[in-house]
Formats: C-alpha cells, sequence, structure tokens
C-alpha cells in the first residue's frame, strides 16, 4: 500500500525529490482514518487536494477553500462515492477506532453464496456503509447475495448484528 506523493524533506538523504511518502506507523494525520485508496472525484481530484486546498471540514461541510458556485460535493461523484464518503478530511474514509468496532459485530458466520463473509467485504470494498455497492464492486455480479445479504450483515456495509440496538437504524 502507498502513501500520499509528496516532497522529501533531505533530497541528499533520500536520493530523490519526491516519492510516496507515508509516515513510520502509517498515516495518522486524522486519526485513525484512511482515505479510500485510489478515489478520485469526477474532474480528477484526490483526498489530498480536497483537504491540501481546504475544500471540506470534517464535519462534512465545505471548507474556506471551496467555491459555492461549484455546487455541491455530489456533483462530483465518481467510483461510487464523493469526498464525502471516500475522504478522511471530509468526513469519510475508513475509520478503525475501536468504538466503531465496538458498536457494531457482523452477523456469525455469515457468507454470501459465493463463500465470502464479511472480512472480504470490506478488504475488497464491495460495499459502502450505507450498505450500497462499492468501488470494488463489478456491475457483472448483480446485487448482494444472500439472506440477510451483506447489507444486513456487516458492519462495513452499514448492517451487523446489533445494529438497532446500538442506533436504531445503521451505522
Amino acid at each position: 500500500e502507498f502513501g500520499n506523493w509528496c516532497f522529501v524533506e533531505d533530497e541528499q538523504c533520500e536520493q530523490a525529490a519526491w516519492g510516496y511518502c507515508e509516515p513510520v506507523g502509517g498515516n495518522a494525520e486524522h486519526g485513525a482514518c484512511k482515505d479510500l485508496q485510489g478515489w478520485t472525484d469526477s474532474e480528477g481530484d484526490g483526498c489530498q487536494v480536497y483537504a491540501e486546498k481546504g475544500w471540506c471540514k470534517s464535519d462534512g461541510t465545505p471548507g474556506a477553500g471551496w467555491d459555492r458556485q461549484w455546487g455541491n460535493f455530489v456533483d462530483f461523484f465518481s467510483q461510487g462515492h464523493s469526498a464525502l464518503s471516500a475522504c478522511c478530511a471530509c468526513g469519510g474514509g475508513n475509520r478503525n477506532s475501536a468504538a466503531a468496532r465496538n458498536a457494531c459485530s457482523d452477523v456469525p458466520s455469515w457468507k454470501d453464496p459465493d463463500g465470502d463473509g464479511c472480512a472480504e467485504y470490506a478488504n475488497f470494498k464491495w460495499c459502502t456503509s450505507t450498505g450500497g455497492f462499492g468501488v470494488g464492486w463489478h456491475e457483472e455480479w448483480g446485487n448482494f447475495g444472500g439472506a440477510p445479504n451483506a447489507a444486513k450483515a456487516c458492519c462495513y456495509c452499514g448492517g451487523g448484528a446489533g445494529v438497532a440496538a446500538t442506533s436504531g437504524a445503521g451505522i
């Protein structure tokens, strides 16, 4: 897995002026959150651009750098996401906090008809946190299979065991 492109601090030490950069121990600029790898909006701008230009805030609202004449973030929807769901700086991304893990648990031993479980749906980004198709899902696969399906069985997909008890809706 690669970090963001950046300029190095000491070219003599690094032997290059730029490269993939990720701090030792992982990228913790947004706490325990990682931007959706490889996501760019419909105009080719990625999460790093949204963060650097101040286009959004972590609560999902437009930042100081966002020009309201551009419209809404959803106007730049791409690859199954907008910046609001793909980028940590905008309140999205993949969060891996103890609170999130404790708030929900996957339906025990759940598998879809092809034998894939919640871990595969999360690892391959087959679903979104709202139960929709994720960036890794291929249209030709059709709908999620199984009873219940991943959207109901997996926390990563917005479902899971005990979701109604913890939040009254979904995560």
